[in-house]
């Protein structure tokens, strides 16, 4: 073999390995408990008004494939109203478990897995400011039989599959300008960041919060990049934290390592039966706590000290599932629902 063809088959052979390393997610072990010490004794639980939320068929609704849909409030303290924004492809997205929007309303962020279920999904990013300029509204049925990529290549870029987890944590850190996600949820838990260009994991940070505490499975982060997750207490504290009250966590995401802090006080009457997101409004510095058909949110500014008047509950008429909300900086916000794969934007009574 001449030393020219030899060079070249050493190229062919080393070039796919480097490329390999380059795109691995640079992985970060912390040692010791994420979580801050607490005294469970000092733990306390809001009792704030219940508004009951009604079972939920999760079937696709296919009336709302073709037409926009309008939803409003049937019950709650908080009035409110969304409608159809921009109808999402089905086949290409999958199963949409969460979304995050750019503070500037540019770019929306929506992660997908394969099939409900599944850990394997990607990342879509939408160029909103360029759809809207181009009035699509329907990007599933103006797209049937056709590839999203074809005709909307230059403002749709569906990303590389890749072990999303469950999925429903994508979240924008407007602090640092960073997209994150949980990429596991238990006990040994992990959070990596996302490549805003690439749509691939690029860090991961491997934690564990306490040996008796799960990371959630849902993420938001503020406008001064603390980091909010929240979940349903098991009851195992009594009446100082009822079975399915709600229990959150504030914290921080740095780039090696996390921490977070339980804040002590719950909210005992939940938004509905499953914690699907968490979102936060930097206009209205508000925390929101999303689950089906039902969105809770609280003052920022009074995490932890908090009075029933300061809870807001939204419960609409509807049946979908809400699977993740975002705001932009001037308080526009976005709700991810399924099933058809759709975006809705608030249009009356800004929750």
């Amino acid at each position: 073999m001449k030393k020219s063809a030899l060079w070249g088959a050493v190229l062919a052979f080393a070039l796919p390995m480097m490329f390999a390393t380059a795109t691995q997610a640079k992985t970060y072990n912390q040692r010791g408990d994420a979580l801050a010490f607490y005294n469970v004794n000092n733990f306390k639980t809001l009792a704030n008004s219940k508004y009951t939320v009604g079972k939920y068929s999760y079937v696709t609704d296919y009336n709302s494939m073709t037409k926009p849909v309008t939803i409003r409030t049937k019950k709650g303290n908080k009035k409110s109203q969304m409608s159809t924004y921009l109808k999402l492809p089905g086949g290409q997205l999958g199963n949409t478990q969460s979304i995050a929007v750019t503070p500037d309303g540019h770019y929306a962020y929506v992660m997908s897995t394969v099939a409900p279920g599944s850990n394997t999904g990607q990342i879509t990013r939408f160029n909103m400011q360029a759809l809207k300029k181009l009035k699509v509204k329907d990007l599933n049925t103006c797209l049937s039989g056709t590839s999203v990529l074809s005709k909307y290549k230059n403002y749709v870029k569906v990303g590389p599959k890749f072990n999303t987890g469950h999925g429903q944590s994508l979240a924008y850190n407007p602090k640092n300008k960073q997209l994150w996600f949980v990429g596991k949820n238990s006990i040994n838990a992990n959070v990596q960041r996302v490549s805003t260009a690439s749509l691939k994991p690029i860090t991961k940070i491997n934690f564990r919060l306490k040996s008796t505490v799960a990371m959630g499975e849902n993420l938001t982060f503020d406008k001064k990049g603390n980091a909010y997750f929240w979940g349903y207490s098991t009851g195992s504290w009594g009446s100082r934290s009822p079975k399915k009250s709600i229990k959150y966590y504030k914290g921080k995401i740095g780039s090696k390592s996390v921490k977070f802090n339980l804040v002590m006080q719950g909210i005992k009457n939940g938004p509905g039966a499953i914690p699907q997101a968490i979102s936060y409004n930097p206009k209205s510095n508000r925390v929101y706590f999303i689950s089906d058909g039902s969105i809770m949110s609280i003052p920022a500014s009074k995490v932890g000290h908090l009075k029933n008047s300061d809870v807001k509950v939204s419960v609409f008429n509807t049946k979908r599932e809400f699977e993740g909300m975002s705001f932009t900086s001037n308080g526009e916000g976005y709700l991810l629902v399924h099933d058809v794969n759709e975006l809705m934007k608030f249009n009356k009574g800004a929750i």
